[in-house]
């Protein structure tokens, strides 16, 4: 794990804090359904709630922090899930960049999403199967700037762009206007050196921004938020995010091997979004409680 990925957590606060109030409103804070753990999601679960798609946080969700496997007492359950022909699966990790691409591998079948966006434009990214891919949109709905290599440029070189040829063309960053969305793949640009211009261009765009859970229905092919469910362990991030979004959000309330965590979520984050969960449900603010199959479940007033 690199030095910037061990301290990730803190741009994943920073994303929280950028619109506090809102992130910390109870409608935001409060999941829609609470289970122990991913053992507690079934199919019939569900269908319950007319959910065909699940968006999947993947540490203290799935495994252990970094893991590198679905966690084996909850492998069974996530394998039914994911083996259902019916479902339609995604995951979205606030991962740094090494441990996205570890998540490509552990995940082959299943696509993980990253967004990245400088002042003019966005970058959505995709590892499936194995295959990486970058798609470029504009802010604006009529141009947006890119900084990239041309097609001509990367046959100049059999393994890439050098260094002076990317930055050259970085330079003209403003000078590039391009006009629609714009699909690079790999061999246009060299993979390192694209990733040093996202590196050194843009910011990557972390939940609970509501961007990345609508780059994941878009990816799903839902158009309507309420047949989607993002499921996580962490209420600032995956919850907050989910809810913003208008899918389902369902909690999980024992994160996988918490001892794993980093120090400042275990000494900070976890209890600071414990004592807002405990003292939202309290009040009831926004919410009504109800129970199924005697596993505490909160549904907001939205859901009809």
């Amino acid at each position: 794990m690199t030095l910037a990925e061990k301290f990730g957590y803190l741009n994943t606060a920073r994303h929280f804090f950028s619109d506090l109030f809102t992130n910390l409103h109870p409608n935001n804070v409060l999941a829609d359904l609470i289970v122990v753990s991913v053992n507690d999601i079934t199919r019939e679960f569900l269908d319950q709630y007319g959910i065909e798609a699940v968006i999947w946080d993947v540490d203290g969700t799935l495994m252990r922090y970094y893991g590198k496997a679905v966690d084996d007492s909850i492998k069974d359950a996530f394998d039914a899930l994911t083996v259902d022909k019916r479902l339609k699966h995604i995951i979205l990790s606030n991962s740094g960049e090494e441990r996205f691409q570890e998540l490509g591998r552990i995940f082959p079948e299943i696509s993980v999403l990253r967004m990245y966006e400088s002042n003019p434009s966005i970058v959505k990214r995709k590892i499936y199967q194995h295959k990486e891919t970058f798609t470029l949109e504009p802010k604006d709905d009529n141009q947006f700037y890119v900084s990239y290599i041309s097609e001509d440029d990367a046959k100049q070189k059999n393994s890439g762009v050098s260094k002076e040829v990317l930055g050259a063309k970085t330079k003209k960053l403003k000078d590039t206007i391009i006009y629609d969305k714009l699909y690079l793949p790999q061999q246009m640009c060299g993979r390192e050196n694209y990733l040093a211009v996202l590196r050194d261009y843009y910011t990557i765009i972390k939940k609970p921004d509501t961007r990345l859970v609508e780059y994941a229905m878009e990816e799903l092919g839902i158009t309507s938020p309420e047949k989607a469910a993002m499921v996580g362990d962490r209420a600032f991030t995956d919850i907050t995010g989910g809810n913003q979004a208008g899918v389902w959000t369902i909690q999980i309330t024992h994160p996988l091997h918490p001892q794993t965590d980093p120090f400042l979520i275990k000494a900070f984050a976890r209890p600071v979004e414990a004592f807002f969960v405990k003292m939202y449900e309290f009040t009831k603010k926004g919410k009504m409680v109800i129970w199924f199959d005697g596993l505490k479940v909160l549904r907001t007033a939205r859901r009809k």
